[in-house]
């Protein structure tokens, strides 16, 4: 995956090294319903991506400015007990949701929040290199410590909010991933960012779309 250091500013290609790293969670993303193909058969699921600033992996921008790579792992947006996204979250916390949690968690609770990332490397499926892909999510490890205030700019958001600021933030692929999910292509869409999706439907015409692929209890 591309890893971005400001909203405006893409790097050239950098992988984040195949380690377990500190990591604050600064970013969580609705990626809407999304549709795929696995085995033949048509799927289809609410997506999220959550982002993770590594504050040990750090680089200067044009100005001078210190900046923390970012890394992100989409979910299926479900803490069914089967879940990628709640399995991640328990090893995360130290402990299982009860019932009173379950019924109502708020995704926010994690904004802020340090762990450690298991990153490991993957080969491209076209045979064009590899990318970092989170492997592990853990509790914080003793004796590591991260800033109380990430570099990177907290955020949430939700396709209610639309083609705003915080949209126009995101690096170009993850604006494509938004602007393809169903609920975006049933609703009237800005000229630019319906050519947006448009330009990833067309590209993934006939194709499977693979998931880019997450102290005390910190929520």
């Amino acid at each position: 995956m591309i890893i971005t250091g400001t909203k405006h500013h893409e790097m050239e290609r950098y992988i984040v090294p195949a380690e377990t790293l500190p990591a604050i969670c600064v970013g969580i993303i609705d990626c809407g319903t999304q549709q795929w193909e696995y085995m033949g058969e048509a799927k289809s699921g609410k997506k999220l991506r959550l982002q993770w600033e590594l504050p040990t992996e750090e680089w200067e921008d044009d100005e001078g400015r210190n900046r923390a790579r970012t890394i992100s792992h989409e979910y299926t947006a479900s803490l069914h007990e089967k879940s990628n996204l709640r399995k991640n979250l328990i090893s995360w916390r130290g402990r299982d949701f009860s019932e009173e949690e379950l019924a109502g968690f708020d995704m926010t609770e994690l904004l802020g929040k340090p762990c450690m990332l298991s990153v490991i490397h993957k080969n491209k499926a076209n045979g064009t290199g590899s990318y970092a892909k989170i492997d592990a999510v853990t509790k914080l490890a003793k004796g590591i410590t991260v800033p109380e205030v990430a570099i990177t700019p907290l955020t949430t958001y939700s396709l209610e909010d639309g083609d705003n600021e915080v949209f126009r933030s995101f690096p170009e692929w993850i604006q494509n991933i938004i602007s393809s999910c169903v609920e975006w292509q049933s609703k009237p869409a800005k000229p630019e960012v319906k050519k947006a999706a448009e330009k990833v439907a067309k590209a993934l015409e006939g194709k499977v779309v693979p998931s880019q692929d997450e102290m005390d209890v910190p929520f």
